[in-house]
């Protein structure tokens, strides 16, 4: 086994043992038809996965669009996502009847080889 996929498979294991189950949803971009004069596109995919939430590190909070806002850390495998996150993705959890939305603002990818083995996403509240 190599380094690569010992890697990958550890982030995958990890994740899955202390990661939460929440609903994520990646909305396509829109783009504009000239020919038509209307917006194609714009397709959302929701999907529940297993999301590990963490505090994000220092330099971090101290980016100027994340000062003052209640902001959080959030790993997903990168096996889960048929896609690569975006910036404007949303991930919602519900704890005992109340539902918080949190808003994708910095996408990072943790590569292991040749391939990303997790996404690590800084959030902001929304």
């Amino acid at each position: 086994m190599t380094l690569t996929k010992r890697f990958q498979d550890s982030s995958q294991r990890l994740i899955t043992r202390f990661g939460a189950l929440r609903n994520y949803t990646h909305k396509t971009e829109e783009v504009y038809n000239p020919d038509i004069q209307t917006t194609e596109g714009g397709v959302e995919t929701n999907l529940t996965i297993k999301v590990f939430k963490s505090q994000p590190k220092e330099r971090e909070l101290k980016s100027p669009n994340l000062v003052g806002r209640e902001t959080t850390a959030m790993m997903i495998a990168a096996s889960d996502l048929p896609f690569s996150p975006i910036v404007g993705d949303t991930i919602t959890e519900t704890y005992f009847n109340t539902t918080h939305t949190f808003t994708v603002e910095v996408v990072t990818a943790n590569w292991a080889g040749e391939g990303v083995a997790s996404w690590r996403l800084i959030c902001t509240r929304s």
